[in-house]
């Protein structure tokens, strides 16, 4: 049963409860899911997690995946195109995923739930800024769910992409409405604002300035 959708530029947003199982499939996009309630379990590239509340899934273009449900499954399931993705170093540590699934605790499971509340609400604002504030919370989640990854001793290594400059960006695309400063970001992530600029710059390919 669908609860809302919402067709963006480079983005899809639907909300919805899944009932049954749902074959085998692929597609050529990115797809995000965030499991709020039920249980099942999800099968990518034949590779199985359990789906339970908090659970996050994250496939890429061409990979097989699906869904085996034994109770009913709250989700929400945000398809996006490569421009979403528009950080180099975060487009490449996606596809040095070997797993696929996050399992967020509270703290982090709750920040994702505003992040996505954000967007709900911006998706029916449809203008500029309100797509560009959306790309900006897009970005958040993908970094939330890499540095979740990231934090498994099990799941993906990172090394050449600092966890400082991962929590940066979770930060600045969380409050990109907002009139933060180079010296609020750098003393964020604990450090200096030249360090924390030419390292920036370094990982991510662009200025401060540029990005934001």
């Amino acid at each position: 049963m669908q609860l809302y959708e919402f067709d963006g530029m480079d983005f899809t947003y639907i909300e919805r409860y899944i009932a049954s199982d749902c074959p085998s499939h692929q597609h050529a996009f990115f797809e995000l899911e965030m499991y709020f309630s039920g249980e099942g379990t999800f099968t990518v590239n034949d590779k199985q997690y359990t789906i339970r509340p908090g659970t996050c899934s994250f496939v890429l273009p061409m990979d097989v995946h699906s869904i085996n449900v034994n109770s009913r499954i709250h989700v929400i399931n945000l398809s996006l195109s490569s421009t979403v993705i528009s950080d180099p170093t975060i487009f490449n540590a996606l596809y040095q995923l070997s797993d696929y699934c996050a399992y967020f605790n509270s703290e982090n499971f709750t920040f994702v739930q505003t992040l996505l509340s954000k967007i709900n609400v911006l998706a029916k604002n449809n203008n500029g800024l309100a797509h560009k504030y959306i790309l900006a919370l897009l970005q958040c989640l993908i970094n939330e769910f890499l540095l979740s990854m990231s934090k498994s001793t099990d799941k993906i290594d990172l090394p050449d992409i600092p966890r400082q400059i991962l929590e940066s960006l979770k930060y600045i695309n969380a409050n990109f409405a907002s009139d933060i400063t180079l010296s609020d970001v750098s003393e964020r992530v604990g450090m200096s604002k030249n360090y924390f600029c030419d390292s920036f710059h370094k990982y991510i390919g662009k200025t401060y300035k540029q990005y934001i």
